[in-house]
Formats: structure tokens, sequence, C-alpha cells
């Protein structure tokens, strides 16, 4: 029986039997180190998703659409769009790219930018719940037609906390916006786990 979601997978220890080399060239044999290999997968999306995703949702899917409901109720008595995303992770140290609504990372930014229609960019704030890397900073920033733009926020090796930049940034309708996470200066870690805030007024 799986114990995930209730806990982050645990397996036992393995051993190939005696005498027997590992040899990737053997492709009709199974070795501990490929078996190894998929635990060490399902360990890290597990740990980067962490225990019980879903919270007292049904499934992750409802508590994001849950969530998306309130940020937009509050938005509307506010006067401004409020973009959200939910504990997201940087991969290793490669770039990953998200829309402005998350939630899952994709490989390039074309696959997520998201047209806008007339108004301005306010703010962009993070608050940085998990971070692992041991060297560099995760840079994480707005993109306008793939272009960085000043709401741009770096985060050093282990820092957590809120991080906020406000700065207006026009956008005209049917801009695209993506969000980049960019940890190429790190080392090679995984479970950099974070919200954030986008908030937008559209032109009245």
């Amino acid at each position: 029986m799986a114990s995930y979601p209730a806990g982050i997978y645990s397996p036992r220890e393995k051993e190939n039997r005696n005498g027997v080399v590992y040899d990737a060239d053997k492709k009709s044999v199974i070795f501990k180190e490929d078996i190894e290999n998929s635990d060490d997968e399902i360990i890290a999306i597990e740990t980067e998703l962490g225990a019980n995703p879903k919270g007292s949702d049904a499934d992750v899917k409802d508590r994001l659409d849950r969530m998306q409901e309130e940020i937009n109720e509050a938005a509307a008595k506010s006067g401004k769009v409020v973009f959200g995303m939910m504990l997201q992770g940087a991969l290793g140290n490669v770039v990953s790219w998200y829309h402005v609504q998350g939630p899952y990372a994709f490989s390039s930014e074309a696959e997520v930018q998201t047209p806008l229609c007339a108004g301005t960019l306010k703010k962009f704030v993070i608050n940085v719940i998990a971070n692992p890397y041991t060297e560099g900073s995760v840079v994480i920033t707005i993109r306008k037609n793939g272009a960085d733009t000043a709401l741009t926020l770096t985060v050093g090796f282990g820092d957590t906390g809120i991080y906020t930049i406000a700065s207006d940034v026009a956008v005209a309708d049917n801009d695209l916006i993506a969000v980049k996470i960019d940890p190429t200066s790190c080392d090679e870690q995984y479970g950099f786990n974070y919200n954030f805030r986008l908030e937008f007024e559209p032109t009245a």
C-alpha cells in the first residue's frame, strides 16, 4: 500500500546478488541501481510536493481552484486582479517556467506565456517556505513578451521568508506574461518551495 500522500516514500535497502556488478549495457537485466534511481525520482517528486498536498480538499486541483477563487474574491473587493501560485519548487539547478497561476513547471517560456488585458503589473510578493540550496541564489522574474521586467526577486541560498518588490510595469492588451525561476547558480538540490502573489490593475 502506498505511503504517499500521508507520508514520503521510504524504500527498503536493496542489494545485487553476490558477484553481480552493475553494467548499463545489459538491457535485459535489472540491477539494484536501476531500482534505486526510480526510488530517488519518486522521493524527489513527493518531497517537492510535500505530504498531503490536497489538504482538506478532495484533490490538489480542487485545492488550487478554491484558493484561486478566494484570491479572486479578495481582488474584486480591492479593484485589483491577483494571481497566485502555491508550493512550487525549482527543480535541481535548471530553469523552470510557470504560468502566472501555476501550478506546473514547463521547460520553455512559450509553453506558459499568458496574454493579459491592458493594465499595470504593480507588485510581486514571494513567501519562500523551504530552501535547501547551499550555494548561489534563485532569481525569480516576471517576464513580459520574452523579456525581464523590474519585478525580479533574488533569494540567497538557504534563505526563507517573504520577499516583496513594487514596480509599475505597463501591460498592453495581449502582452504575454510568464514566471521564470532560475536557480542555475545554485547546487543541485530539490524542494525549493514557495508561494507567490502578483498584483495587476486592469485599465479602467
